[in-house]
């Protein structure tokens, strides 16, 4: 399996993962060689990600250095039968490339929870590929998820009253390396 980008998200879906003994790769350039050690992933280019990994997950944020990063030389790389997801941003994809692909390797499969535009154009191909699944992008915000960020906000709202360490957050150094 191998992620591209150990952000947050990517990192906590590593740590649910860790139960499965599997082997994870990892693409992220912030990601150092101690905090790929410490979460039991080799670290891997993004070339390698494409070839190696049976699933491809995409976590990268969306900044200038990432929107259009993913392209057809990297959809290319893809062993036959694996699955790409996108959990990250979608115009990290260049989406007219991975449809090509996806056209040319029915084997392929994608897992779009994010696209650029979103929703995709309504004359997308997304919409009638039987290998591309779309689904709706809401990003965790359901049931009791929604009040368990009140929960964290209002927690971490006391925090930085009271003067305290803040457990989530958000520095001007940081921004740039979010998804």
């Amino acid at each position: 399996m191998a992620f591209l980008g150990a952000g947050a998200i990517g990192r906590k879906v590593i740590e649910l993962l860790k139960p499965f003994h599997l082997n994870i790769i990892v693409f992220d350039p912030f990601l150092s060689d101690t905090a790929a050690q410490d979460l039991g992933v080799q670290k891997a280019s993004l070339e390698d990600a494409f070839q190696q990994g049976d699933v491809v997950f995409n976590h990268l944020a969306n900044n200038p250095q990432t929107r259009g990063m993913l392209h057809g030389a990297h959809f290319a790389l893809l062993q036959d039968h694996a699955t790409f997801i996108n959990t990250g941003r979608g115009a990290t994809v260049v989406e007219p490339d991975l449809i090509a692909e996806m056209q040319k390797r029915p084997t392929l499969t994608a897992l779009l929870d994010v696209t650029y535009p979103e929703p995709p154009d309504p004359d997308s191909a997304f919409y009638t590929l039987p290998n591309i699944y779309l689904t709706s992008h809401i990003a965790g915000s359901m049931n009791d998820e929604v009040n368990r960020m009140a929960d964290y906000m209002t927690d971490e709202f006391l925090r930085w009253q009271a003067g305290e360490p803040l457990h989530y957050e958000v520095s001007l150094e940081i921004m740039d390396t979010m998804a």
